[in-house]
């Protein structure tokens, strides 16, 4: 335990045990994963990063990335550090 504080004091990001959850048991992409944790819907975060709900859409399935812009506005809306966000294979 020690270890991992002094891993977090140092600067290393964590993540909420729920959001690891839905990640590695229901297989969602960080995104979709972070958004349920929120509590938001699609429409209420794609609003809220100022872009369409078809897109977030295609970003949460995994068909899509998103510009880095985007991106920033998702973590920003989501209150999630953009490390977080970030899919493995993902540009």
């Amino acid at each position: 335990a020690k270890d991992q504080l002094e891993r977090i004091a140092a600067g290393e990001g964590t993540m909420p045990s729920e959001v690891l959850k839905l990640i590695l048991d229901e297989n969602l992409t960080a995104v979709a994963a972070w958004r349920r944790y929120r509590g938001m819907t699609q429409v209420a975060l794609a609003k809220a990063a100022g872009c369409s709900q078809v897109w977030l859409s295609r970003i949460e399935s995994g068909a899509g990335h998103g510009t880095p812009k985007t991106r920033r506005a998702i973590a920003a809306a989501l209150d999630a550090p953009l490390w977080a966000l970030e899919d493995e294979g993902a540009d």
